[in-house]
């Protein structure tokens, strides 16, 4: 989701998912996805997004901590949305192979 002016709570709520993401990065899943989890609850609660790149994170720390049934949604998700972006189709081919996969697509 691209937020052209997002207000102080969008901004803490993407401060987190970055986070999040460096935490999955250094392979803190454990940390990470709690976070990311709480930061995809509450972007859809107050602001009515679901959020494609903290699903991707969601569906990458649940097959990091080897749950791919929990990874399935999440990765779904963002499947169906990156799929629908054309510079993430052309820039980021494996990252969207890999969330297909996790989506059983």
């Amino acid at each position: 989701a691209y937020i052209t002016q997002p207000d102080t709570q969008m901004k803490i709520l993407i401060a987190n998912y970055a986070i999040g993401r460096a935490q999955r990065a250094q392979g803190k899943c454990n940390e990470a996805l709690p976070l990311q989890l709480a930061t995809f609850a509450a972007m859809r609660s107050e602001h009515d997004v679901e959020d494609e790149y903290v699903a991707e994170e969601i569906a990458l720390c649940y097959a990091d901590l080897s749950n791919m049934a929990a990874a399935q949604q999440p990765a779904a998700l963002a499947f169906a949305k990156l799929s629908g972006d054309s510079w993430f189709v052309e820039n980021e081919p494996e990252r969207l192979e890999a969330l297909r996969v996790l989506a059983g697509e």
